[in-house]
């Protein structure tokens, strides 16, 4: 495969050109967004097989081994770069929000569609902070496409914070839809599991004597967390839902 490199060192971004057949299995110590522009690429990891056509992208992250296998009419680039373009890896904002999708094995390699609005956005923002590092660097090569998205973001003065704001987007994208909403779903569940608990056990006690302390015991939880549960997921109280469920 035909591989253009750019790489600028200094603010931790490296933008590859893909352009025939195929790559052999590569590692890459950052996360890399792969941006296909036309044709068909098949991105291959140890545990995903990801078919990507114009308009699509995929992230590959940090430390995955990844090979590219494009048709002859492909045209795709490879945007890497360092996670410390968005935050120091020693801040708030690296620990919250960047080492939870680096450290996450289910993000190990994630498709971008062009029908699902946030998931094309994150195509269009990393297309755009590609084109614009190739921009800023010389590159004399750019696309019509890549020409026109680095001009719409092009600053004269501003290159690295309109690179940084480019990724941080993209990066908060994929935070809120993938680790958040999974985050959570997850939580979610777990609510919905003690409630269950505690509904069977007041479905087989309701005639007896059966106090909060008892209902919230039932799922080896306190009290305060056993009507956070039913309020969230039933919207009423323990007790309340014991007195209704005797009556009826």
């Amino acid at each position: 495969m035909s591989e253009n490199r750019i790489e600028r060192t200094d603010i931790g971004v490296q933008v590859q050109r893909y352009d025939s057949r195929s790559t052999g299995m590569k590692l890459c110590s950052v996360p890399e967004l792969i941006l296909v522009y036309s044709g068909t690429v098949h991105v291959k990891t140890p545990t995903e097989h990801l078919t990507l056509t114009q308009g699509q992208a995929a992230l590959i992250n940090a430390d995955v081994p990844r090979s590219l296998i494009c048709s002859e009419d492909a045209l795709c680039m490879g945007l890497a770069f360092s996670p410390e373009v968005i935050a120091a890896e020693k801040s708030v904002i690296y620990s919250r929000y960047i080492q939870p999708v680096l450290g996450s094995t289910a993000l190990s390699a994630v498709k971008f569609s062009d029908s699902v609005l946030w998931e094309r956005r994150v195509a269009e923002l990393g297309a755009a902070a590609a084109a614009l590092v190739m921009r800023h660097t010389g590159e004399p090569q750019l696309t019509a496409e890549e020409e026109e998205l680095a001009l719409k973001t092009e600053s004269s003065c501003c290159f690295e914070l309109e690179l940084h704001c480019h990724l941080a987007e993209l990066w908060r994208l994929v935070y809120i839809n993938l680790v958040a909403a999974a985050a959570g779903a997850e939580t979610e569940n777990v609510y919905r599991k003690r409630v269950n608990l505690m509904v069977d056990f007041i479905r087989r006690n309701y005639r007896r004597s059966v106090s909060l302390e008892d209902i919230a015991a039932s799922a080896n939880i306190s009290k305060s967390e056993a009507s956070r549960c039913f309020r969230r997921c039933l919207k009423t109280a323990p007790v309340t839902y014991l007195l209704r469920y005797r009556v009826d």
